[in-house]
């Protein structure tokens, strides 16, 4: 088994200097949105230190990111970015409509090909991609 990913880093937080291990995505994310929000990294920790619910510091943080980044999150986005969609006419919504009888022969009320899919999961370009 391997050695862990966890990045150990020293700060300067609400109780003085420490250290965090966390993930080297979430120490990338922490540094974007230090640039974004135009403040130190210690700032930030200590924002999220007064704010943040029991559960520790680096769970705290982890949640802040996350929390962050979805507060940004648009549908647009998740389109460019190939992601799927929650409109109420993008294929989730549809998916849902339909209703199979699984012990029935008959149709379903909304034809499965009639469910627009994605080019990124069309089996063509998937067979492609391999």
């Amino acid at each position: 088994m391997g050695g862990s990913r966890l990045v150990n880093r020293n700060i300067t937080a609400g109780a003085g200097r420490t250290s965090m291990r966390l993930e080297p995505e979430v120490w990338d994310a922490l540094r974007e949105i230090c640039l974004r929000e135009g403040i130190e990294l210690r700032d930030l920790i200590k924002t999220v230190e007064r704010t943040a619910t029991p559960g520790g510091r680096t769970s705290a943080v982890r949640v802040h990111v996350l929390q962050y980044f979805r507060a940004a999150a648009t549908d647009e986005g998740h389109l460019n970015a190939g992601h799927g969609t929650t409109t109420a006419t993008g294929p989730v919504a549809l998916l849902s409509e339909i209703q199979v009888d699984l012990g029935s022969t008959a149709e379903p009320q909304i034809p499965v090909s009639s469910i627009p899919v994605p080019d990124s999961l069309t089996i063509e370009n998937r067979l492609s991609d391999d």
